[in-house]
């Protein structure tokens, strides 16, 4: 594929989340943050990866996050790991004590539905959409609108 570049995902949540959680101790022995004040923000189809990214920081990892931001995107089952967090089998809740801001918009491909869809589906498994905000903007409004952006980071501040 000459002059076109291939997009290359890392498929394994587990991985992705070593990588994050290795940036983050990074920053915890040089800075000192503290754990459980992170913010995670997942956009398009990495607002699948929010929920995963919570069950495995609150289960498998160090606890370092607090709220997870899904926007322009969805929380469904389209992962391996999603299919099994709903299915049971990581426990009942495995969400319990997690934090959502999600944010869909009215001019994107599934005009909110999916982020609709996506409250029901946290919920189930113990997580909690403190907000859900369907705008007028279209597929990355959430990053175009200062006004979403101080909601989130309201919540996470109150968090």
């Amino acid at each position: 594929m000459k002059g076109k570049e291939k997009n290359t995902y890392i498929s394994d949540a587990r991985k992705t989340y070593t990588v994050i959680q290795a940036g983050l101790d990074y920053l915890d022995e040089r800075y000192s943050i503290t754990r459980g004040k992170c913010a995670w923000l997942g956009f398009s189809r990495s607002s699948t990866q929010c929920a995963v990214f919570a069950h495995i920081d609150k289960n498998e990892g160090k606890n370092y996050f607090n709220l997870f931001i899904a926007t322009s995107g969805g929380i469904g089952e389209n992962l391996p790991i999603m299919r099994e967090l709903i299915s049971g089998t990581h426990g009942y809740r495995p969400l319990a004590g997690q934090h959502f801001y999600l944010w869909g918009g009215t001019r994107d491909r599934s005009h909110g539905e999916n982020m609709r869809q996506s409250q029901p589906i946290i919920e189930k498994l113990g997580g909690m959409a403190d907000i859900l905000r369907i705008g007028d903007e279209g597929h990355g409004g959430f990053n175009h609108n200062r006004h979403y952006q101080d909601e989130a980071w309201a919540l996470w501040s109150s968090l």
